[in-house]
């Protein structure tokens, strides 16, 4: 009687386990699997990205921060992402788009702005949270869009639970101060203003909070969705005022 009792129990220790597991790979692995689902590649030495490579170190360098680790992602959409791994390793992500459309100052606040972002703990939880949402939406892109209207909600309310907003706000702070300069407000517009026109195509939302620039934010794609993203005209009038204050 007693061991039939026990048993009862299996099927939810299997599940806890089985739980157990996905989070401890989630710790590991979740920003090679990001990178992975995003088909981004590292960039070899020797390549065209080459320059962009020894000026992100050289700049992690005076922070003293590590050397990042720099990938491309295939997308003529311009827009980035910073992402951290085990050991404090920066994971540093430029669309193909990016490098089109920017000058070199631009970039330089561009890179800042990413390792701004990568000095606070916030970036290693953000791939964990990819990680954890990505089989749930790409479920749900199967569905008609009436479930993402009814879900949507639920989404968020996660979202700006475990990423809050502010994270974004203390990153562009952290940038200005490192180089104070109007150059990344004027970036982060120019930017904005060519995604509208360019949107990305491997893009899913399990992977918005992830980007300089929201792309469910910045698209506007009529999905009652609210991303872990300040708006962008909040983000350019606080750097707008920080850099007059310098």
């Amino acid at each position: 009687m007693k061991f039939i009792q026990l048993s009862q129990f299996w099927p939810y220790l299997a599940l806890f386990l089985a739980l157990l597991a996905w989070r401890v790979l989630a710790q590991y692995r979740a920003v090679h699997w990001v990178l992975k689902s995003l088909k981004a590649r590292v960039v070899l030495e020797g390549s065209s990205w080459s320059y962009v490579e020894a000026r992100l170190a050289s700049l992690a360098y005076e922070r003293r921060l590590p050397r990042p680790a720099l990938y491309v992602l295939p997308e003529f959409s311009p827009n980035a992402m910073a992402m951290r791994g085990r050991n404090s390793s920066i994971y540093i992500t430029l669309s193909e788009g990016l490098l089109q459309v920017l000058t070199q100052r631009e970039l330089d606040a561009v890179l800042l702005l990413l390792l701004a972002q990568a000095s606070f703990r916030d970036a290693a939880r953000a791939p964990r949270l990819s990680y954890y949402l990505a089989p749930l939406c790409s479920a749900l892109d199967k569905l008609p869009r009436i479930f993402w209207f009814m879900l949507s909600p639920i989404f968020s309310g996660f979202v700006r639970v475990y990423l809050r907003p502010a994270r974004v706000y203390k990153a562009d702070r952290r940038a200005v101060n490192w180089s104070p300069s109007p150059d990344l407000a004027q970036t982060l517009q120019k930017l904005a203003s060519l995604l509208r026109k360019v949107p990305m195509r491997r893009w899913n939302l399990a992977y918005d909070h992830l980007f300089l620039l929201s792309p469910m934010q910045i698209e506007s794609s009529g999905i009652p969705f609210v991303t872990s993203h300040p708006p962008i005209t909040q983000r350019l009038r606080r750097l707008l005022e920080q850099g007059l204050t310098h």
